[in-house]
């Protein structure tokens, strides 16, 4: 047996009038989400790459679907390209490889400038700052480092130690 559907009959499809199974109106359609429009005053420093504030799914829609989520959900957020890089330099270094320390120390603040500089959430940049920190650590210490071998061997030439 099959009962009456509150929002019409099963199948039945939209109204003559748009609006869903059983005559219920539609909402009205919106504008644009907040998130596809220029904050007051414009983007600093200018639009972001590929975007200039079309219509979610417009021909200026850098995310042609309406975002990762899906249309009408806006752009969210995103990764920057050399994020995971970074965090692998940082992770290497922490795990012993510590001549690799100078480069992750040098790629994660240039990542942390351009993760500051965009307008779009970017997405793990705790960890790329983790990295960088483990890579200024690492480097201080391996220079340190440095600095004991060589005085070590200047001490040992000496005849003063060993």
């Amino acid at each position: 047996m099959q009962t009456e559907q509150p929002w019409g009959t099963p199948g039945a499809g939209p109204t003559q009038d748009g609006g869903p199974q059983g005559g219920l109106p539609m909402p009205p359609p919106q504008g644009p989400p907040a998130s596809h429009q220029a904050p007051p005053g414009g983007w600093p420093g200018g639009a972001p790459t590929g975007w200039s504030g079309g219509a979610p799914g417009g021909p200026q829609d850098p995310w042609p679907s309406g975002g990762p989520a899906g249309p009408g959900w806006g752009p969210g957020k995103v990764e920057h390209q050399g994020a995971m890089k970074v965090i692998m330099l940082g992770a290497l270094t922490f795990m012993g490889l510590v001549f690799l320390a100078p480069w992750a120390w040098a790629n994660g603040r240039r990542v942390l400038r351009e993760m500051d500089a965009s307008p779009v959430p970017i997405v793990n940049r705790r960890f790329v700052w983790l990295a960088t920190m483990f890579g200024m650590v690492y480097t201080c210490m391996f220079g340190l480092l440095i600095v004991w071998i060589c005085v070590m061997v200047v001490l040992m030439e000496a005849g003063i130690v060993g």
